[in-house]
Order: structure tokens, then sequence, then C-alpha cells
């Protein structure tokens, strides 16, 4: 790295660099050794490999079975609901798009109001 008047910003950077949930370890991996050679006092990281929950998505935040079922089960009950929403959402637009035909227009507004 040059030293120069950006050095700040790329320190910076590998700190942010090793603060990112994103980021893997190879990267992580140079940008502490990148700051070692600068001087600078690198917290090391926990050797297990999973982010702090607050750093999750939240479609990707544990989630657990409702009691009788197993995760299988589950897994799959959260993935027809998040269909049928994608579903629903597509007749909603369906209804508002200039471009759709009232016949398309007629069916999208039957199925929503079948569906609720």
């Amino acid at each position: 790295m040059t030293i120069g008047k950006n050095q700040n910003r790329q320190l910076g950077g590998y700190k942010a660099t090793l603060h990112n949930p994103h980021t893997g370890d190879p990267a992580k991996d140079k940008a502490e050794d990148k700051l070692e050679s600068h001087g600078v006092v690198v917290e090391k990281r926990p050797d297990h490999h999973h982010p702090h929950a607050h750093h999750l998505r939240s479609d990707d935040k544990p989630k657990f079975p409702a009691e009788g079922e197993s995760e299988g089960e589950e897994e799959k009950k959260r993935e027809d609901e998040a269909k049928e929403r994608r579903v629903l959402g597509g007749y909603k637009a369906t209804l508002s798009n200039p471009h759709a035909s009232p016949k398309a227009k007629e069916h999208a507004a039957q199925v929503l109001a079948q569906r609720g």
C-alpha cells in the first residue's frame, strides 16, 4: 500500500472489511494483515463463522417449527406462503397495469376476490 494522503481512507476500508458480515474470510485475513503491518491493533475475530443475529436479514433469521411440525414441513409451509404472496401480488399488479387486457383484469379481480 502506498503511503499518502489517502492512507486513512485505505485503512478505514480495511477496518470496514473486518466488520462486514458479507465479506469472506480470505478478504478479512488480508485486511487484518494490512492493518497490522501499519501498526493498527486489530481485535481477533471469533472462530465461529455465523453472523450475529442482528446482522442477519429477516429472511435469514433462524425460524423454529411450530409444535408437532418437522423442520422440513415448516420450510415447505414458508415457501408455499411466500409463493402465494407473490402470485397474489402479480394479480394485484395486473389490475393497475395499463397494458393488461380487460379480460386479464377481470380474471385477476376474480382470483383476488376468491383468495381474499
